[in-house]
């Protein structure tokens, strides 16, 4: 890797990574970040679900899911996203109003952006990578392993959405901060012109 002339980095942790640990020139190192299609990540009619994707760290989200379930108000459900297209991603995160992140190690997690893109409230681990957009109102960070802080975060969420109606205007501010960021016209145009 410092052999190369030019280094695309997802996210400034894995560009740290290749500065401070493989010791590449930072001078080689170029930022890409991946861009969301906005047409169909967006926020639509929100209900009482909060969804999260079970191939992440699958025997933490077992644990959070089954701890949180019978402590839900009834008009609330839990639903897995796994197996879809991202089409049919999309569109349950553009229903859901919270997303568990189960995100490990990742140099950028994407469903956690998918999921604020989509006026989710994101709850969750944000797998070193995603640091860098992980900030409140609209993401809520639980440190890795912390089943039951996890929990009461999601409880804590839920009993003030509880207090306010649901709506896509609502949840309009867990996404905006996303939208600024991961924008498809927020590309770089190095690789344009190099």
């Amino acid at each position: 890797m410092r052999a190369a002339d030019l280094l695309l980095s997802i996210s400034q942790d894995t560009s740290r990574f290749l500065t401070d640990l493989v010791r590449v020139d930072p001078n080689k190192i170029i930022l890409q970040r991946y861009s969301i299609n906005i047409d169909k990540f967006r926020i639509q009619n929100k209900f009482k679900l909060i969804t999260y994707m079970p191939r992440k760290l699958a025997a933490h989200s077992l644990r959070v899911v089954s701890a949180l379930t019978p402590l839900l108000p009834p008009d609330w459900k839990i639903l897995s996203i796994d197996n879809l297209s991202e089409d049919g991603v999309a569109e349950i995160l553009s229903q859901s109003s919270i997303f568990m992140a189960f995100s490990e190690f990742e140099g950028l997690p994407v469903p956690p952006v998918e999921a604020s893109l989509c006026g989710n409230y994101v709850i969750g681990y944000h797998g070193e990578g995603g640091r860098e957009y992980w900030q409140a109102p609209n993401f809520t960070e639980v440190n890795q392993g912390d089943i039951q802080g996890f929990v009461k975060a999601v409880l804590n969420k839920v009993q003030l959405l509880e207090k306010i109606q649901i709506t896509p205007t609502s949840c309009y501010w867990a996404s905006i901060g996303c939208v600024i960021i991961f924008h498809p016209h927020k590309k770089s145009n190095f690789l344009v012109n190099w």
